[in-house]
């Protein structure tokens, strides 16, 4: 049994390439940023929450 070789099989695999290539770099950055993300949240001090009439201010250093 031969095959004979599909020349749209090439395209399409690197067609493909390019959307897998972008969302594994999207992967990488995001959890490169998720600690640092992490870190800033624990380092800040001060928490805002703002609901429609007030602003709160919470301290988080003892």
């Amino acid at each position: 049994m031969s095959r004979t070789p599909n020349p749209d099989a090439d395209r399409s695999k690197a067609t493909a390439a390019g959307p897998v290539l972008f969302a594994a770099v999207m992967f990488i950055v995001a959890e490169v940023l998720g600690p640092l993300r992490g870190i800033m949240a624990i380092t800040r001090d001060e928490v805002f929450v703002s609901t429609p009439d007030h602003l709160f201010a919470f301290g988080l250093t003892s």
